[in-house]
C-alpha cells in the first residue's frame, strides 16, 4: 500500500482571506499535486504542468453528497 504525506504550508488554524492555503500531496515520496484552499473554494494542481481544477463550496458539497465512493 503507498505511504502518503501531505503537508500543510500555514498552520491549520487561520482565516484564509486574500492568500490560499497550500497543501501539497505525496504518494511514496512522488508528488501528487497541491490541494488549494480559499474562501472561493477548492482547487487541485496536478504533478505537472496543468491548470487548476478549480471546484466551488457549492459544487464540493454537491460533488461529495452525490458521491458513491
Amino acid at each position: 500500500m503507498a505511504e502518503h504525506r501531505v503537508q500543510v504550508s500555514q498552520v491549520p488554524e487561520v482565516e484564509i482571506v486574500n492568500k490560499d492555503l497550500r497543501v501539497s500531496v505525496f504518494s511514496d515520496e512522488e508528488k501528487l499535486g497541491e490541494l488549494t484552499i480559499s474562501r472561493g473554494g477548492l482547487g487541485w494542481y496536478p504533478r505537472g504542468p496543468s491548470e487548476e481544477r478549480h471546484f466551488s463550496w457549492e459544487q464540493f458539497a454537491r460533488y461529495v453528497k452525490d458521491w458513491k465512493g
